[in-house]
């Protein structure tokens, strides 16, 4: 038996209703679909047959304006014959990045490609043409919580050269240079390598240089030998690099050097330090590692310094990070005068702040002019066992000694008599030292930024920094 279903007034509104919701519906979404759904990238040059999308999302909460971004593609890429002799020109020439602008239409951006890698030839293809992985290198803006369209053109088989310029120089050879974009110009030693000058092109074009040695010291560590005290303990920097082995990357959006070496005059740590400068930003990347080969005795481990001249800032500031902060949260931002300030000996700070607090800054508050180190990652793995490698009264420092102004993140720290001052015999030192087992492994990298001091915003070009590089972009090709 069929139930048979009286509608009435009230069921003939109900479908009306309906149908207008669903017009509405339907209204709303031809309205809202993005731009990018009716973007063609062929538009832009029918000459670049493919292309690779790459969607670069922001999840911080912050504008992101020219923010280096990285994709890794994969293609075939014609050859005039079956050699890899000049892959990586090709697809450093054809490669093009583009995005969609509603107002004025299809942009290109600066890109720079790198770490080209062929694999197989097409067996299919009637004329060569070679499978290749190549990293893309690109600013990106992209608006707070939201997604940003790019894309990655290629197939063009007679590309123009491309005619990207930007405020990115260098020059040099070996491992001295000199790096210059709109914040500041840096020179790198001609012997080690690391940073040696630096004059900035704002707050009055103030210039830095350190005394005693190149600017940038680390990382280092104490050898204290065997006979340890008759025989006395001695300092290894990466500053004391002699002609290291290197590798560079040269293009209009960053510039970047790697070295590696035994300091030397021992055999106990290997040293590795990897520059990035880029274009348009005002910092500069710094990943170092130093890795143990063999077991051995410190006093000191230490990481993550620049170093200035007595009276080139007058106080420092730090996020602070304390135990019962959740992920992701901060504390309170903390000041002090480094010249009136109490001290623990030559230390402004001594041991009170935490090892792996998001940033120390330095400023000066006359000349309206700050740096600092911003912390974006830190691993203490031991490459050998794989276990924590060992860490001892790790703390950061912020230090004004002999004439000099620097901060520093100490691994291992062990108490010393330097001065004297507590009598120590030779059973007090050699009870002071730290036994570092075989493959002990620190690894950092760090942000070293410039940036313009103002009383009405201190710190919060540092700050803010500090969060858009500790929560990158979030690069996804299609």
């Amino acid at each position: 038996m069929k139930r048979l279903v009286y509608c009435g007034y009230g069921c003939g509104k109900a479908t009306t209703l309906l149908a207008v919701f669903a017009l509405l519906v339907m209204v709303t979404v031809m309205f809202s679909v993005s731009p990018a759904f009716a973007e063609n990238p062929s538009e832009w040059n029918a000459t670049w047959t493919s292309f690779r999308k790459v969607y670069v999302q922001e999840t911080a909460g912050y504008d992101r304006v020219d923010e280096p971004v990285e994709a890794e593609v994969k293609f075939f890429q014609p050859m005039p014959e079956r050699d890899t002799a000049g892959v990586e020109v090709a697809v450093a020439r054809v490669i093009r990045v583009i995005y969609f602008v509603p107002e004025s239409g299809w942009q290109e951006v600066p890109c720079q490609v790198y770490d080209v890698r062929p694999y197989n030839w097409n067996r299919r293809a009637k004329t060569p043409e070679i499978m290749v992985r190549a990293r893309v290198v690109f600013f990106a803006t992209v608006k707070a919580r939201m997604t940003g369209t790019y894309y990655i053109c290629y197939g063009n088989p007679d590309p123009p050269e491309p005619k990207l310029t930007g405020g990115l120089k260098v020059s040099g050879e070996g491992v001295g240079y000199t790096i210059e974009n709109p914040w500041f110009r840096i020179v790198t030693d001609d012997v080690s390598g690391q940073v040696d000058t630096i004059d900035l092109k704002f707050a009055g074009n103030t210039a830095y240089t350190f005394g005693p040695g190149n600017m940038h010291w680390n990382p280092d560590y104490m050898y204290v030998p065997e006979d340890f005290p008759t025989t006395w303990f001695k300092w290894y920097y990466a500053h004391n690099f002699e002609n290291p082995p290197y590798e560079s990357v040269t293009g209009p959006v960053f510039f970047s050097i790697h070295r590696s070496q035994l300091v030397p005059g021992q055999d106990i740590a290997w040293m590795e330090v990897d520059y990035r400068f880029y274009d348009r930003l005002p910092y500069f990347i710094v990943e170092s590692r130093i890795v143990t080969k063999k077991a051995w005795h410190t006093l000191a481990i230490r990481n993550d310094e620049l170093a200035f001249r007595t009276g080139d800032f007058t106080h420092a500031g730090w996020r602070n990070m304390t135990d019962d902060m959740l992920p992701g949260h901060i504390g309170e931002i903390g000041t002090v005068d480094v010249y009136n300030a109490a001290r623990v000996g030559n230390h402004v700070l001594g041991s009170a702040l935490p090892p792996n607090m998001p940033w120390v800054s330095l400023c000066n508050v006359e000349k309206g002019v700050g740096t600092g180190s911003i912390r974006i990652a830190w691993d203490n793995t031991n490459v050998l066992t794989g276990e924590p490698s060992l860490l001892y009264n790790s703390h950061t420092v912020i230090s004004d000694h002999g004439g000099n102004l620097y901060w520093f993140r100490s691994l291992v720290y062990s108490q010393r008599d330097d001065y004297n001052d507590l009598k120590w015999n030779a059973d007090d030192w050699r009870k002071a030292c730290i036994d570092v087992p075989e493959g002990s492994s620190y690894y950092e990298k760090n942000a070293y930024i410039f940036y313009e001091w103002k009383d009405e915003s201190k710190f919060e070009p540092i700050d803010d920094m500090s969060f858009k590089l500790r929560n990158p972009l979030v690069v996804t090709v299609e």
